[in-house]
């Protein structure tokens, strides 16, 4: 359990690969897990608790769906388990290193002075381009395509998902 966790470090820190992960399904339900109960926690005091976990869910969703789709597409379906388990663990890893700016957040919305409010976009919008960054190393490593094409599709999907998320909710 640890060195699946030191891997999910590794893949969120851009070191590990994908298809450094087993490829079992226990790997890819423990990521789906994480992944959906940080989410939960992080999202936990922005939204409502049903909110949150609705949230997160389609997240899973919409993540999983794309991810297996454009894998058939390619012919690459089978690396599915390895590729999303990959962006699971990693956006938990994510999601916990956000906890305390949302923490922050919701302690100095009201307080917050000019400067202070910069900082805190500064570091949500460092999280935002990390979040792209461990998404386009995994579309990077699962599709076997280059770094240009592998940023090019992840803003895509985050421009996909913020659509999505901005017409659900």
């Amino acid at each position: 359990m640890f060195a699946l966790l030191q891997q999910f470090l590794k893949i969120a820190f851009l070191t590990g690969k994908p298809y450094d992960l087993p490829g079992d399904r226990g790997t890819l339900h423990l990521a789906i897990a994480l992944s959906f109960l940080t989410y939960v926690i992080a999202t936990w005091q922005l939204y409502s608790p049903p909110k949150a976990i609705a949230h997160a869910l389609l997240d899973l969703l919409l993540a999983g769906s794309v991810f297996y789709i454009a894998l058939s597409a390619f012919n690459k379906s089978a690396r599915f388990p390895q590729a999303f388990a990959a962006l699971c663990g990693a956006n938990a890893v994510l999601n916990a290193a956000t906890l305390p700016v949302i923490l922050t957040r919701l302690d100095r919305v009201e307080s917050a002075t000019v400067d202070s409010q910069e900082r805190l976009y500064l570091i949500e919008f460092f999280f935002l381009v990390w979040s792209i960054s461990v998404v386009a190393h995994v579309i990077r490593f699962s599709f076997d395509t280059n770094i240009p094409i592998s940023i090019a599709a992840a803003v895509g999907y985050v421009m996909l998902a913020l659509a999505v998320f901005d017409t659900v909710f």
